[in-house]
């Protein structure tokens, strides 16, 4: 059986850096059980600089569809006549090789599909381990999804489409192995610091299944909607451009929305961004915020460094709440898929497995003290 290490990346997945060992590549490169490693990169212009790197690090490149990455990954395990699939990303220099090696031995030991984690453990530290067979099979069910916005997220994210349908695949659950020690945590989170820059952009703000275009729904084209983002989409007709504080910039009952996608896990102090946020909106305005969830083994603690916090879904829906704003939906994300949640009195009462994002869809009531 052909285990391939399957390396999803863009060209702006690349750092300031040649050496393998601050990429994925030195811990595919090392693992003994990994018989081929294929970059697995869009097919535009501008992955001559992924070409020139896997010729550097003499590994191979496969070049496939921008967004349907499931598509592409099937096609670079299909270039070295795979059977095992380990999906992993280009940036991934902390890759638990050990937990890997565990997690292809189970597969092969049990003759299944895919491999699960348990719903704590921060999947950014091991890979997506699956046979060929099954993500041929994925993909060819995914391409027939009739919504748009479902499609594309599974297409990005084809494990997830496995995970959800245990009727069709064979899974097999592993557990998660020890926790790691505070050296070692970090050990990893001060090189993520020096290899990568805070607040990158990772996807087109018109991409299907972006959550710019999953909060659109809640938007009308006449609102005034204050978008707590960076300048990537400052260009945009428009868009006006501020430069200014999320914990200190007020314009009072001026917003009919605000927009917070993946900022307040980077605020030192969350009470004042949801003061300031409520004090922006007019009577009736809505909160569309989204973060990361933490997801706590193996290191108990987020991995990128330069996030204050990172949420549990139930402590997300009280801190908006306990500043004055009303809960009209929660939603959550496994990876690029979103999945609504159960909210009933104030509590969270459903639970979907590993989810990676919180989504709050909340108001400001129109009265102060009224819902």
């Amino acid at each position: 059986m052909t285990v391939a290490a399957i390396i999803q990346c863009t060209p702006a997945d690349l750092v300031n850096s040649h050496d393998p060992d601050d990429y994925v590549i030195g811990k595919c490169l090392e693992a003994e059980f990994i018989d081929e490693v294929v970059i697995a990169c869009p097919d535009d212009p501008e992955s001559v600089s992924l070409e020139q790197a896997a010729a550097t690090w003499g590994v191979q490149l496969y070049k496939g569809s921008d967004m349907n990455v499931a598509a592409r990954l099937l096609g670079a395990a299909h270039s070295v006549n795979a059977t095992i699939v380990v999906r992993v990303l280009l940036r991934q220099f902390y890759l638990d090789v050990e937990q890997l090696e565990r997690m292809v031995a189970l597969l092969k030991a049990k003759q299944a599909d895919y491999i699960d984690l348990p719903p704590d453990y921060n999947y950014a530290l091991a890979a997506d381990v699956g046979t060929v067979r099954a993500l041929s099979k994925a993909v060819a069910q995914i391409d027939s999804i009739e919504d748009d916005r479902k499609r594309s997220s599974m297409q990005f994210s084809p494990w997830v489409y496995v995970e959800e349908n245990p009727d069709i695949f064979k899974l097999e659950r592993i557990d998660g192995g020890p926790a790691y020690d505070p050296f070692s945590v970090e050990e990893i989170r001060s090189k993520y610091a020096r290899l990568i820059s805070e607040n990158q952009t990772h996807f087109k703000w018109n991409y299907p299944a972006s959550s710019y275009g999953f909060m659109g729904k809640y938007l009308a084209e006449t609102d005034t909607v204050l978008d707590i983002a960076n300048r990537e989409n400052g260009h945009i007709e428009g868009v006006e451009y501020i430069e200014g504080d999320a914990e200190t910039f007020v314009r009072t009952n001026h917003f009919d929305a605000v927009v917070s996608l993946h900022t307040l896990e980077h605020i030192p102090n969350p009470d004042a961004f949801f003061e300031c946020s409520l004090t922006n909106l007019k009577p009736g305005g809505k909160l569309l915020l989204e973060v990361p969830l933490l997801l706590k083994h193996p290191l108990n603690k987020p991995l990128m460094p330069w996030h204050h916090k990172e949420y549990g879904l139930q402590e997300l829906a009280d801190a908006a709440s306990k500043h004055g704003f009303h809960i009209d939906e929660v939603w959550a994300k496994k990876r690029h898929a979103f999945v609504p949640i159960e909210y009933e009195n104030s509590r969270v009462t459903s639970s979907h497995g590993r989810l990676t994002a919180g989504i709050i869809i909340a108001h400001r009531p129109e009265q102060e003290g009224c819902a």
